[in-house]
């Protein structure tokens, strides 16, 4: 088995979700060897300035990014774009700009695509891309029951996502390249 390991990113300033998944690459079948979510939250202190805390808060990101970055061959994410405030403006850049930090090549998927290639339609509510992704990897450390869909439900949808846009660019023409000069590369 040919397999390449993909990192993938639901990018996210305050809830980050990671997926570290080694995909064989004659099937595109996945086999998931680690979900994460990092969180950062605003500081409670009020000595802490706010662009300090923003600070704080993206190395963390970017700490958690790199180390797991180091373990896969390369990344896919969403790349978040659109905001309805100054204050998510500011959280979308700052997320952004940890994206930006990969160093291993980079499939950008949207999200309306991770919702198609999951369910077949763009309107895929939160509760069935759990459902996908609880359903295909119940062994994963999901937060269980009714937790699920009540006060964990944020996190576990992050890493669902993760898992969901590594299927999806992992059907894209640009993972197809990657993927035949990869084999190319470990035949050698």
């Amino acid at each position: 088995m040919s397999k390449i390991t993909i990192l993938g990113h639901d990018p996210s300033f305050a809830n980050w979700g990671f997926a570290l998944v080694d995909v064989d690459v004659a099937t595109l079948e996945m086999h998931p060897k680690l979900i994460y979510l990092q969180k950062t939250a605003k500081s409670k202190n009020k000595q802490v300035r706010a662009s300090s805390d923003k600070l704080t808060r993206a190395r963390q990101l970017r700490e958690t990014f790199l180390k797991l970055e180091a373990k896969a061959h390369m990344n896919a994410a969403e790349v978040p774009e659109g905001s309805k405030s100054a204050a998510a403006a500011t959280a979308l850049g700052i997320a952004t700009g940890v994206l930006a930090c990969h160093s291993k090549p980079l499939i950008e998927v949207n999200p309306v695509g991770v919702k198609k290639a999951i369910t077949g339609y763009s309107q895929a509510s939160k509760e069935e891309m759990l459902e996908w992704a609880v359903g295909l990897y119940p062994d994963l450390p999901w937060k269980k029951g009714k937790a699920m869909l009540g006060k964990y439900a944020g996190e576990c949808e992050h890493l669902a996502d993760a898992l969901a846009i590594v299927y999806t660019a992992i059907r894209t023409e640009q993972f197809k390249q990657a993927a035949a000069m990869f084999s190319v590369g470990h035949a050698a």
